[in-house]
């Protein structure tokens, strides 16, 4: 437990302290993934605390995905974080992961013009042979994938729009700048990762994956942007506000 600094005369409340070091010894790889951490017994002799103190800590470890708890076994260094996320506001899950001071980073993968995709297409109302863009990314949060994004955007819509993507981190920012976005609606579904998606995502080929499927609607009611989302199943929960 040498990792560990405990500062009684500060003002910083001690669960704090202790949670603060388990996440740099974690975030730093002196404590690996799949490591048990010591046990509240062990913490609490060591420092002179109480159970609730570690309780505290470790459960917002367990809450910001750096550890999981197993009834019976012990808490564990989690493999790769695991998030909430709400499927009313699906952007809230960056903005949620960029104020608890994690890193996030999107990584543009393939830009393409393509002129057929029957999904795409219909959703958009587009002919084959008209020009679309088709763009793939991979955001992730703590260097582990988060999720995977093809947007389609049509070229008569987005001349340009590759431009303003390169040099923005949110796109709906870029796209509103030339569409402004009136209405996103969002349909879900659970499915099997293909070879790609078990890439990507750095998952298993044919484990559990969430899809989410986003219509770009502008203020003329027209769909102007087809998304498809995808979130590792294993790694990615959803919420649904009643």
């Amino acid at each position: 437990m040498h990792y560990l600094s405990i500062d009684k005369t500060l003002r910083v409340p001690v669960y704090n302290q202790l949670k603060q070091s388990f996440a740099q010894a974690i975030q730093e790889g002196v404590l690996k993934d799949g490591q048990q951490l010591p046990t509240e017994e062990e913490v609490c002799k060591a420092f002179d605390l109480s159970h609730f103190i570690i309780r505290h800590a470790y459960d917002d470890l367990a809450e910001e995905g750096l550890v999981k708890r197993i009834k019976g076994k012990g808490t564990f260094v989690a493999s790769r974080p695991h998030y909430v996320a709400s499927l009313m506001k699906l952007s809230a899950l960056d903005k949620s992961i960029i104020m608890r001071g994690q890193s996030l980073t999107r990584n543009l993968q393939l830009t393409q013009i393509i002129q057929d995709d029957p999904q795409a297409y219909l959703a958009l109302n587009l002919e084959t042979n008209d020009n679309c863009f088709k763009i793939r990314s991979i955001t992730l949060a703590q260097g582990y994938p988060l999720y995977q994004q093809v947007w389609y955007l049509p070229e008569a819509i987005f001349p340009k729009i590759t431009r303003k993507l390169n040099s923005s981190p949110r796109w709906l920012d870029s796209i509103n700048q030339v569409q402004k976005i009136q209405q996103i609606k969002n349909y879900y579904t659970a499915s099997i990762a293909n070879k790609t998606d078990a890439a990507n995502l750095e998952i298993e080929e044919d484990s559990a994956i969430f899809m989410v499927r986003s219509h770009l609607f502008n203020t003329q009611n027209h769909c102007v942007g087809f998304v498809i989302t995808t979130y590792p199943g294993s790694t990615t929960t959803f919420e649904v506000s009643l």
